[in-house]
């Protein structure tokens, strides 16, 4: 549901593309869906917290618990954002 929401609405559209990076135990995602806006991904793999701020565009549309815009992800986090075109 929170995808057919929040997603599905942005995917129409002639714009998509994608980027990701690697920093130390974080991966960071960036995918432009069809109208231009960007769904981030901010994601911790290992079980230690990664003291980095998340620094994700847009809004949180789900976290994992302890997951949230500005503060360290937990082990084993993630944070997902919605940033308009």
């Amino acid at each position: 549901q929170l995808r057919r929401l929040q997603i599905v609405p942005h995917l129409r559209g002639q714009t998509f593309g994608g980027s990701f990076s690697v920093d130390g135990r974080c991966l960071s995602v960036a995918w432009t869906l069809g109208n231009g806006a960007v769904l981030h991904l901010r994601a911790n793999f290992s079980a230690e917290p990664e003291d980095a701020a998340v620094d994700a565009p847009g809004e949180s549309i789900y976290a994992t618990a302890g997951a949230s815009l500005g503060n360290a992800l937990p082990g084993w986090g993630g944070l997902w954002t919605l940033a308009a075109a």
